[in-house]
This record gives structure tokens, C-alpha cells and sequence, in this order.
């Protein structure tokens, strides 16, 4: 509750004095906010102030400030004697104000009017008198000092003191708070909100909002859309709309008229007539700019605003300037001076070098004086910056319309990219990506500018472009840049090879295999010719290659190049030299991708022990060779290791590089990976819902890296049973690859393969299969019917094909996958044996067991020999043919086998892996299939209490022990867990329960 103003009425002077010489207008609209905001302000004493109780209100020209505060005065018409007006415009009208409210208190101004200091003036030294005189017997009164926008004349030598005013200060300036000596509020006034800017236009079209058509108000929510919600813009457009009849065609045509004609609508002279006020959404900004133009002529804050409304972002980064400051240099370099220092004086001096680093000083001064007036916004944040009215924007853009805005622009942004490239700043990038020019849009000054020099300009912010995965835009530009290069310096040229790599590496990123091969191989054999087949270029030409072939899974033909790579770097350049390492770590990850561990270890280790001498233990290039060692251990199932490498990556990158970098979130990554591996859920979810969130926040939402963050999180989320998680995130993947990448990329088939795994998860087979089919079939026609993803998406099929019990179609499939993989991988490749393994299984549920045992000691020697006794997929294989056994009832072979498994897996993953509670639980069927019913009960009772304990009561692997051990319909496995207790009471459960 406020406090009550003034005197009760009974005891008011007759005489009100009311000297307000504005009415609010007709189709004033409450902005209840505000209004509240206000009232709270003004109660607020201050009592060292010149006036106790003051409140400014400040914001952009336009928004509402005046009418704001001729609300406040009608509300309160009765709580003040007197209610006083000052047209602070200038030195002119706050005299003749002065003068009215004299009269309207009925003073006696002695010496006439004063043309010296205002101060001297007599009716203004009358009215401060009368004011500063009252006591506490006398009315509060009330004085408003309106546009005080231009405080250089001395507006705050007429500011009232005295003990029992109020003081209500509307201006554009946000400084206007120290116009009061003392202390004063502040009350920021924007942008009306939607609703209150439909309720504006709806009076003006003399409609109740209540009863108004539904098609009308939301015509009146796109014109204030249109307007960017700026009140004297929507008060402009309603007197004009409300002008015409009918209301519904008036508000159609007004929308047409302002896609084609927004300029001459906005300017209109006519509408001045159609209001109460003088003012046009043209002219009401125009005096602010002129006053700050002259006032700071050397700086030119209008020509930086101009600027600024040029740029394609919403928040201009102050760190767009720091870049461009730094990169002009290399712009010159790459342009010629002619092209590039074509930028005037007024936008260079906001771009100086202090030495190495830009001096910021003038731009925050020109800025400084743009937010003063409102004309921008600051917005603060990680990359702080400004922004400013969608019609600021408009009526900058309108200045100087005959100087060559676009080409300085396009000057400032490229000389940005060159540095954020050099710099390699990804976590900037994204926000600069959002400021580059359009050139292939329709502005002519950037697309004229963009074609005097195509290959730099193109190549530089295909550059940007590709860093951010957005492959489309990078393929448009590569195209043009090889396409010039080919006829500006011919095809052989090396700046012409150059771009036709980057344009196959675009091709490549794209999953587009045989494009990028097609240039690929032109460019290295053209390498070859004209450089020599061990010219560094060339050997870069052939390793890219590989990449290519390697992708495809094409492991000899990638393999062989990057031999020839590796031995001719080391020939070359020496064993040691980056080069080499780098062809060394391709091969090593070709061997890899083949399952061949030992070799791809060694060259591994070489790699990071090299790097580690040479470029020091914390240099990228070694993390990034330790990463990859960890990766081939975590292979092979060697998780201590694995993660030993991983910490100190992560701990390195954190220090080195922070904490959000791309490289410290791709180490996080890779740990959570092992922890996932381990079964360690709960520190595997915990990295990566960190690296997610960093990565929406630093990449962006839709970003490739954001996205497998996501992905990642539901694949830890799925092991857990946590389906409705996973799907919920895999869902969000999966739709916005297709809009990003599109529906046949190789990531969004990955994205669908993923979310198709979780409905088979949940028995939702019918999903699943659609998925898996279309997965399937896109990868047969981009990729061929014997790619490595090809058969994975065969192999997923598959396995739904045999949950369902369709086993002629499981096998079917499961028999193509396995000979394809011979006949291309070889017959003890990790991927055969895993296909050998599926086909078995479904030999197994059809009881086909000697076909199965067959195939399953063939798999499980194989990977003892290749992998080791105690690698998982060698565990794996043998719990496969001790189920096989124990189908058969070969009790004791099938136990034999199943104790090794449990044994190694306790020693290696620790007893309360989900793999080592599998193979107990195993065990424990066979003790249970032959009535060894105390052995069985022991183990599945271990097996209930750690799955409960680790995995969570409704985890299904708990679930399906409580059924094993309690039975289908036991309340125990139907509701919640009960004690061991009440377990044994129903020990007679145990005959019932099937294998």
C-alpha cells in the first residue's frame, strides 16, 4: 500500500492548480508494469536529495516515456497541488513554461522576462521560489520536466529543491538521474510487450479486445511484430489503419504495404496530422543524432551506429572489433592495399593497434555515448556486445546511403574470420558465422565486392563455413573458389589443387564418397606430375586419399597409400618431423578400424612418446596421441589404461586450453566413453551431460559436436534403461540432422540407428524395424550393399528380425552380413566375428545347436588367438557357447565355461560390472537347470542386491533377476523389491522358472 498523498479534501485549497498542457491521449494503453514501477519509485525518500522523492524516466525516442508520466498525472490529479509541466526541449520552451506555471500559481514576476542566464530569469526564479518555499502545512506538489534530452544548456540549473515535491523526469538520456542533486530513480522504458501493443492498435481501430475478431488481432499482432513492438510506431500505424475502413482489409493492406513500402510509410508527413504528437518514427531519433554528432564531432558516434545497424547478427560482440583490429593486416596482404584501405578515418579510429592488442578506447567511447541515448542496448555475457531497435537499425541504415557501407563491412568481417582462423577460437566462431555477408544474396555492393577477388573472400568464409559444419553453404563457396582459381591460374596450379581438396574434404565431410575420391585423385596425381610424387603437398594429396578410401571402409586401399605416406615422410623428413608423426597416427587408425590392435598400439605409442619429446607432454598434438593410444586400449577392453591416458588428457586440456574448449570436451567424452564401457554409469553421465550443455551453450544447439553430446548421454541413458530419456534426446538428434545435414547423411543414419535400437529396446519392434529398414536401404544406394555401415544397419535389422522370432529373415540377413565381411574384412576381423556370433545365436533360438556350437568355437578360438583369453568380445563368445551348451543340457561343459567367464570378469571389470552380474546370472541358470537350487540362490540373491544397488530397482536386467529368482507373477517382481527374507518363503518359485 502507498502512502496517502496531499491533505484530506476537506481541508485542499480551493484553488486546484493543474499546469499540465497535454491531455493522455484517447488510445492511451495502460502498461501496467510500468505504471506499478513508477508508483513504487516515486515512494522511495532520498533525504540528503535536493528533492526527496524523484524518478527519471529514460529510454529510447518513442517508446512512451511522456504519456507514461501524463498518466501518472491524471491518476493523481487530486493527490498534488500543484501538478507542473517543463517542456525541457531547450533553453526556449523550458522559459516559456516556466512563465505558464507562474501565471497558474498567480505570481507576481517582477523585472518581466530575462533574455540572459536562465537562472536569471524572473518567472523561473518565481516558481523555484514558491516551490522551494512550501512547509509541511502546505500540498505536496508535483512538477514533470519532459524531453530533457539535452542537458549541454544547463537544464539542471532550473531543477526544483524543496521538502515536499515530487520530481518526474522523462528523457532519452540515462545520465538524466544526475539532473537532481542527490540521489534519484530510475525507471528504463522499452519496448511494449505484445499484448499491450495489439491492445494500442485495437483502440485505435475502436474495437474491444474482448469482442474483436480472432483474424483481426492476430493481423494486429503481425503490424506490431512488423514494428518491433515500439509504441510510437504502433500509435503512428494505428491512427493511420484506424483511418481507413473496413478494420479487417485496413490491417491486410497496411501489411502488404509494408513489405513493399516500409520506407515511405514510416517517413509520412501526413501522419503528423493523424496524432496528437509532432513526431514520425523518421524524425524522432533524428535530433538525438544530430546533438551527438556535433557535440563529438572527432568521434563520429553516428557514423559507428550507422555501422553497426550494417551488421548481420542481433548482438554485435565486442569481440568482432578485437578480431578485425587484429586480422586488417592480413586482408591487406591477401586484397592489396587499394581494395582493403578503401575503410574512412571515422571506422578505422574504432580499430587502432596497441602494439599486439586493440585499443579499445575510442569504440567503448562512441558506444558509451550510443547507450547513453538509448540508441543501443548493452547486452552482457560471455561475448559481450551491443544491439539496438529494429528501427534504430532501419533509420541508421537510411544515413549516408551513398557511401559504400556493404564493402567496408564485408572488409571488417573478413579481416575477422582471417583472425579467428589463425587464432583457432571455435568457441567464438559460431557467433561470427552468424555476422557473415550474404554474397550470393541479393545485395549488390557484396556480391560486386565478393567478385573482384572470389578466391580469397570465397575461401576465407568457406573457411568459417566448414569449421562449422555447415556443409551446404561451404560447398557453394569451395565451387566458386575452384572454379575461378581453374581459370584465373589454371588447373594445375597449386592455389587451384589447394581448393579443389577443400572442396573434397567438404564432399567428404558429407558422407559424399565418390566426389571427394574424384577430386582427391585428380589432385594427387596432378601432385605428382607437377611437384613430384614426395613433395610434401603431394604426400598430403595421397593421406587425404586415405581418408577418403578409410571412411568407405576400404582398409588395403587406405592402407597402402598410407604406407607409401609414412615411409616417404620419413625419408624426407625425417622420423621425428609432425608430418611423419601425423601419416604414422593415420595409418595406426586404419589399422584400427581393421581390429588389428597390436599394430595399431605400436605405431601409436611411437606417436605420443615422439610427440612428447619434441613438442613437450602438454602440446594438442600429443594429448591428441595419447587420446587415440587410450582409445585403441579401451578396444581391447584395457579400461585401466584407457582411462589413465584419459584423465591426464582431460586434466591437461582443462589447464591449457579451459575448460569448454572443443578439445577438453571431446577428452571428457572419451572418459565418459570408457566409464560407459565399465558400466560406471553414474561418472559416464555426469561428464556428459557437462560436455552437452557446454556445447549447446558454446557451439549451439544444432551443432555436429553438440549433437553426438546428445547422442552420447542417450547411449548411457539406454544402458541404464532409462528409455524414455534416450529416445527423448535421440529424437532431438535425429530431427535436427535432417534438417541440418539432411535425411541420407551418415550421421543423421547413425541418429536413426540409435533411436531405432531404443524401441527394441522397449519391444517396440514395429518402430524399430521401419527405421532400421530405411537405414538399411539409403546406406545400400550411398554407400554399397558391402560398406561397413551398410552391414551394421543389415546386422540391427537382424537382431529385430530374431527378437520378434522371424528367424528365416534374421538368418537371411545374418548370412549376408557374415560372408560380405569375410569376402572384405577377412574371415578374424572383430566385425566378422561379431557377425558369426549373431548368426549363431540365431541358429540357437531356432534349437539349431550344432550349427551354432560350430560357428561359436570358431568365434571364440579366433578372437582367444587375436584378442587375448580375457578380452570382453573373447568373454562375450564364450558365455555364447555356454548358453549353447546348456541348451543342449551339456551341464558341466557349459558350467566350465561359464566360471571362467564370471572369474575374469570379476578380476578385470570388478564384481559389480553389468557384464559380471551377467555371467553369474548365468551361471546360476545352469546350477538351476540341474536342481542345485542353494548355488543358483546364492548367486542370483548377489545378483538382485548389486543390480539393485548399481542399476536401480526398475532397471531391467534387476527386473529380470527378481522375475528369475521370484517368479512372473510374485508381487515382489509385479510391484518392488522385498526382503531376502520374504524371498525364501517363496523359494518354491524357483522350480517354475524357465532358463
Amino acid at each position: 500500500m502507498f502512502e496517502t498523498l496531499g491533505y484530506p479534501a476537506s481541508a485542499r485549497p480551493v484553488k486546484h492548480h493543474y499546469a499540465v498542457p497535454l491531455g493522455r491521449v484517447g488510445t492511451y494503453t495502460e502498461r501496467v508494469g510500468l505504471s506499478a514501477e513508477l508508483e513504487q519509485k516515486l515512494h522511495i525518500r532520498h533525504e540528503k536529495a535536493s528533492v526527496p522523492y524523484a524518478v527519471s524516466l529514460y529510454g529510447l525516442g518513442g517508446v512512451g516515456k511522456s504519456q507514461l508520466a501524463l498518466d501518472y498525472a491524471e491518476k493523481h490529479k487530486h493527490d498534488y497541488n500543484p501538478i507542473l509541466w517543463i517542456d525541457a526541449t531547450d533553453e526556449e520552451t523550458v522559459r516559456s513554461s516556466f512563465k505558464i506555471c507562474a501565471a497558474e500559481l498567480g505570481l507576481t514576476v517582477e523585472g518581466g522576462e530575462n533574455q540572459g542566464s536562465i537562472i536569471m530569469d524572473a518567472g523561473v526564479r518565481a516558481v523555484l521560489r514558491w516551490l522551494c518555499d512550501r512547509s509541511e502545512a502546505d500540498d505536496e506538489w508535483l512538477l514533470i520536466v519532459d524531453n530533457a534530452d539535452d542537458v549541454s544548456w544547463g537544464i539542471q540549473k532550473v531543477m526544483p529543491r524543496g521538502n515536499r515535491g515530487r520530481v518526474i523526469i522523462t528523457s532519452r538520456d540515462e545520465q538524466s538521474t544526475k539532473l537532481v542533486g542527490g540521489t534519484c530513480e530510475s525507471v528504463r522504458v522499452g519496448d511494449m510487450s505484445p499484448p499491450e501493443g495489439r491492445a494500442l492498435l485495437l483502440r485505435h481501430l475502436q474495437l474491444d479486445e474482448e469482442l474483436a475478431p480472432g483474424g483481426i488481432k492476430d493481423d494486429c499482432d503481425r503490424v506490431v511484430k512488423k514494428l518491433e513492438f515500439l509504441a510510437l510506431a504502433i500509435d503512428i500505424a494505428g491512427a493511420y489503419i484506424g483511418s481507413h475502413s473496413p478494420s479487417d482489409k485496413a490491417l491486410q493492406r497496411y501489411l502488404a504495404d509494408y513489405e513493399r513500402h516500409r520506407d515511405e510509410l514510416l517517413q509520412m508527413d501526413f501522419f503528423r496530422g493523424l496524432l496528437a504528437t509532432e513526431k514520425t518514427v523518421w524524425t524522432v531519433w533524428d535530433t538525438t543524432l544530430e546533438k551527438i554528432a556535433m557535440e563529438n564531432k572527432g568521434l563520429r558516434p553516428d557514423v559507428l551506429l550507422t555501422f553497426l545497424a550494417h551488421f548481420k547478427g542481433g548482438i554485435i560482440q565486442d569481440e568482432m572489433f578485437r578480431l578485425a583490429s587484429l586480422g586488417m593486416e592480413k586482408v591487406k596482404a591477401n586484397m592489396g592495399e587499394e581494395e582493403s584501405e578503401g575503410m574512412p578515418f571515422e571506422l578505422q579510429q574504432f580499430l587502432p593497434l596497441d602494439g599486439d592488442k586493440w585499443d579499445d578506447f575510442r569504440y567503448q567511447q562512441g558506444c558509451r555515448l550510443l547507450l547513453r541515448y538509448s540508441l543501443l542496448q548493452r547486452v552482457d555475457g560471455g561475448w559481450a556486445g551491443v544491439t539496438m531497435h529494429g528501427l534504430v537499425r532501419w533509420r541508421a541504415m537510411l544515413s549516408h546511403r551513398s557511401w559504400p557501407w556493404q564493402q567496408w563491412y564485408m572488409v571488417f568481417v573478413l579481416a575477422a574470420c582471417c583472425q579467428n582462423i589463425e587464432e583457432e577460437q571455435p568457441d567464438f566462431r559460431r557467433h561470427l558465422a552468424g555476422h557473415l555477408p550474404d554474397i550470393h544474396g541479393d545485395d549488390g555492393q557484396e556480391r560486386e565486392y565478393f567478385l573482384r577477388n572470389p578466391s580469397f573472400i570465397g575461401a576465407t568464409i568457406g573457411r568459417i563455413y566448414y569449421d562449422e559444419g555447415r556443409w551446404e553453404e561451404a560447398e557453394k563457396l569451395d565451387v566458386q573458389v575452384m572454379e575461378t582459381r581453374k581459370t584465373t591460374l589454371g588447373a594445375d596450379h597449386p592455389s587451384t589443387l589447394t581448393s579443389m581438396a577443400n572442396l573434397a574434404s567438404t564432399y567428404r565431410s558429407q558422407g559424399r564418397w565418390e566426389e571427394a575420391e574424384k577430386l582427391e585423385v585428380q589432385v594427387m596425381e596432378t601432385s605428382k606430375t607437377k611437384l613430384g610424387a614426395d613433395h610434401p603437398d603431394t604426400l598430403t594429396s595421397m593421406a587425404n586419399l586415405a581418408s577418403t578410401y578409410r571412411r568407405q571402409g576400404r582398409w588395403e586401399e587406405a592402407e597402402k597409400l598410407e604406407v607409401q605416406v609414412m615411409e616417404t615422410s620419413k625419408t624426407k623428413l625425417g622420423a621425428d618431423h609432425p608430418d611423419t608423426l601425423t601419416s604414422m597416427a593415420n595409418l595406426a587408425s586404419t589399422f584400427w578400424n581393421q581390429g588389428r590392435w597390436e599394430e595399431a598400439e605400436k605405431l601409436d605409442v611411437q606417436v605420443m612418446e615422439t610427440r612428447k619429446t619434441t613438442l613437450g607432454a602438454d602440446h594438442p598434438s600429443t594429448l591428441t596421441s595419447m587420446a587415440n593410444l587410450a582409445s585403441t586400449y579401451r578396444s581391447q577392453g584395457r579400461w585401466e589404461e584407457a582411462e589413465k591416458l584419459e584423465v591426464q588428457v582431460m586434466e591437461t586440456s582443462k589447464t591449457k586450453l579451459g575448460a569448454d574448449h572443443p578439445s577438453t570436451l571431446t577428452s571428457m567424452a572419451n572418459l565418459a566413453s570408457t566409464y560407459r564401457r565399465q558400466g560406471r554409469w553414474e561418472e559416464a553421465e555426469k561428464l556428459e551431460v557437462q560436455v552437452m550443455e557446454t556445447s549447446k551453450t558454446k557451439l549451439g544447439a544444432d551443432h555436429p559436436d553438440t549433437l553426438t553430446s546428445m547422442a552420447n548421454l542417450a547411449s548411457t541413458y539406454r544402458s541404464q534403461g532409462r528409455w524414455e530419456e534416450a529416445e527423448k534426446l535421440e529424437v532431438q538428434v535425429m530431427e535436427t540432422s535432417k534438417t541440418k545435414l539432411g535425411a541420407d547423411h551418415p550421421d543423421t543414419l547413425t541418429s536413426m540407428a540409435n533411436l531405432a535400437s531404443t524401441y527394441r529396446s522397449q519391444g517396440r519392434w514395429e518402430e524399430a524395424e521401419k527405421l532400421e529398414v530405411q537405414v538399411m536401404e539409403t546406406r545400400k544406394t550411398k554407400l554399397g550393399a558391402d560398406h561397413p555401415s551398410t552391414l551394421t544397419s543389415m546386422a540391427n535389422l537382424a537382431s529385430t528380425y530374431r527378437s520378434q522370432g522371424r528367424w528365416e529373415e534374421a538368418e537371411k540377413l545374418d548370412v549376408q552380413v557374415m560372408e560380405t565381411r569375410k569376402t572384405t574384412l577377412g574371415a578374424d576381423h572383430p566385425s566378422t566375428l561379431t557377425s558369426m556370433a549373431n548368426l549363431a545365436s540365431t541358429y540357437r533360438s531356432q534349437g539349431r545347436w550344432e550349427e551354432a556350437e560350430k560357428l561359436e568355437v570358431q568365434v571364440m578360438e579366433t578372437r582367444k588367438t587375436k584378442l587375448g583369453a580375457d578380452h570382453p568380445d573373447t568373454l562375450t563368445s564364450m558365455a555364447n557357447l555356454a548358453s549353447t551348451y546348456r541348451s543342449q543340457g551339456r551341464w558341466e561343459e557349459a558350467e566350465k565355461l561359464e566360471v571362467q567367464v564370471m572369474e575374469i570378469r570379476k578380476t578385470t571389470l570388478g564384481a559389480d560390472h553389468p557384464d559380471t552380474l551377467t555371467s553369474m546370472a548365468n551361471l546360476a541358470s545352469t546350477y538351476r537347470r540341474q536342481g542345485r537350487w542353494e548355488e543358483a540362490e546364492k548367486l542370483e540373491v548377489q545378483v538382485m542386491e548389486i543390480s539393485k544397488t548399481k542399476l536401480g530397482a526398475d532397471h531391467p536386467d534387476t527386473l529380470t533377476t527378481h522375475q528369475r529368482v521370484l517368479g512372473d507373477e510374485h508381487p515382489y517382481t509385479l510391484k518392488s523389491l522385498a526382503t531376502v527374507a520374504k524371498w525364501r518363503s517363496y523359494n518354491g518359485f524357483l522350480f517354475h522358472v524357465s532358463a
